[in-house]
């Protein structure tokens, strides 16, 4: 097998390794299983993930004229076109429809509403200190963390720091992992965080009323304890399998709500046979 150098952790992999490590291992780190004989198949991007990417695009546009002029956000129109030209990038090369967006129509319309109840729900709450800085972090030998904060904030008196996270989809998942990841990046940059709060928007059929933002808030020790355990995992199960080759190190979960040929590359392989 080739050997490599660096292997970087990704927050968002953390919530996902834990719901199933070897979609996750397919998904974000296919050249280890390539080199050692197994063939995930390529997946477009899902339509879900899009969509959401698309309305971070629209906080961030509006945050940073935010941090730049202290009051000003925009405008919703520029917000919603910066938005709709990250959807078209993430499916310029095929996505992934579903039953809540089966059309590119129906996506814009969603990225229009979900982006103005962000613009008047949760952007005024916030003042920015830091926007999508990308931080590394040396963990292990071999192993590095790497991520980008969405959105570093003043909270309570502005002496505190706090960490706010945008989410988007059908039903709202548990993402403590990614948020401890993110408190320790920021920590290694001398910016530690008092709180963790995530913004969840629910994807919504055309036609169905936006439902208010889920401000949730979680507990900083334990996603910095949780972040560990499944680094830690993550690192033991690679190193394990780049010793051996064999793909049942990475336990698989055919419980998982993801598991279909739609979300996963291994789904209906030889190297994952385990959803039947």
């Amino acid at each position: 097998m080739t050997t490599i150098d660096t292997i970087m952790i990704r927050p968002s992999s953390g919530p996902s390794y834990n719901d199933c490590a070897r979609r996750t291992i397919a998904k974000a780190y296919g050249f280890l299983l390539r080199d050692a004989g197994y063939e995930p198949r390529q997946l477009s991007s899902s339509v879900g993930a899009a969509v959401g990417s698309s309305v971070h695009k629209a906080g961030e546009y509006s945050l940073h004229i935010k941090m730049e002029t202290g009051d000003d956000t925009g405008t919703d129109n520029d917000a919603i076109d910066a938005a709709v030209a990250e959807f078209d990038a993430r499916i310029e090369d095929g996505v992934i429809w579903d039953d809540t967006t089966p059309t590119r129509n129906a996506a814009q319309k969603q990225i229009d509403v979900m982006t103005r109840m962000y613009r008047s729900r949760i952007v005024p709450k916030l003042v920015p200190v830091m926007i999508e800085r990308r931080i590394e972090l040396q963990y292990k030998p071999g192993f590095e963390i790497s991520g980008q904060p969405d959105v570093v904030a003043s909270v309570d008196d502005e002496t505190a720091i706090g960490l706010r996270d945008t989410k988007t989809g059908v039903v709202q998942r548990a993402n403590g992992a990614q948020y401890g990841n993110y408190a320790a990046l920021l920590k290694s940059v001398h910016i530690p965080v008092s709180s963790i709060t995530e913004d969840f928007l629910q994807r919504m059929p055309v036609g169905k009323s936006q439902p208010e933002p889920i401000s949730k808030i979680y507990d900083v020790r334990t996603c910095i304890a949780l972040a560990k355990a499944t680094n830690d995992r993550m690192i033991r199960d690679i190193n394990t399998f780049l010793e051996t080759g064999d793909i049942e190190t990475f336990a698989p979960n055919p419980m998982s709500m993801m598991c279909g040929d739609k979300y996963c590359p291994l789904h209906g392989t030889t190297a994952c046979p385990h959803h039947k």
